[in-house]
């Protein structure tokens, strides 16, 4: 099994375990990237779209998932729908 191959695993193994016990999905959503590397994930991407933050991995298919957090409230966006226009910037991790 290849490195992309075995990342692909292993992130699905995070998820179904997240869904399934709730101490493990406290812990992923309070430190989802440390979480995801502990467990060996490589994570392929993080991004800071202003209003979200996102992680990147990938599912055994190979497709792309996407792990966000709202880091404003839903006020800011509608008081100011340019927030949402905001460049991508690299997420800090």
């Amino acid at each position: 099994m290849g490195t992309a191959d075995k990342d692909q695993v292993v992130a699905a193994e995070v998820i179904v375990s997240a869904w399934r016990d709730d101490e493990y999905r406290r812990a992923l959503l309070a430190d989802p990237a440390g979480v995801l590397r502990a467990a060996g994930v490589t994570i392929a991407g993080a991004s800071d779209h202003t209003v979200t933050h996102s992680l990147y991995v990938l599912d055994p298919d190979g497709n792309e998932i996407e792990l966000f957090v709202d880091v404003l409230p839903a006020e800011a966006w509608r008081d100011d729908p340019h927030l949402v226009m905001q460049p991508t910037r690299p997420l800090a991790l």
